[in-house]
């Protein structure tokens, strides 16, 4: 409706055949496209290789803006935590974005949009 022609998600699993059908269903009749792409916001050198293949499945289109929103779950205090879930819960979250700045640093973003929860 305003414009944004086409969205890629990244995820860490590809989605199910369902989810892309509701991806599908988002765009009929606003003249946009919804890709899924799977990859790991923490392994640079695959980020940018995917980065990479998004350009080329979007014809050369530039990218406009980033909604980050990486999530793990691990249901427990803080203190309950160990060192691994700790890190697990919070590198795709500092890594993730940390890369994903990297590799948009020099496009010009309308946005760049981080989203997380400590709760």
């Amino acid at each position: 409706e305003n414009g944004a022609g086409n969205i890629a998600l990244l995820n860490r699993r590809i989605p199910s055949e369902d989810d892309r059908k509701k991806m599908k269903e988002l765009c009929d009749g606003q003249n946009c496209h919804v890709e899924a792409f799977s990859g790991d916001v923490t392994k640079m050198d695959k980020l940018r290789a995917l980065f990479t293949h998004m350009k080329l499945k979007f014809k050369g289109n530039s990218l406009r803006g980033v909604f980050f929103a990486a999530a793990v779950l691990e249901d427990n205090m803080l203190f309950n935590m160990s060192s691994d879930q700790f890190k697990s819960v919070l590198s795709p979250k500092v890594k993730g974005a940390w890369n994903i700045h990297l590799l948009t640093k020099d496009m010009t973003l309308d946005y760049f949009v981080l989203y997380s929860s400590v709760t």
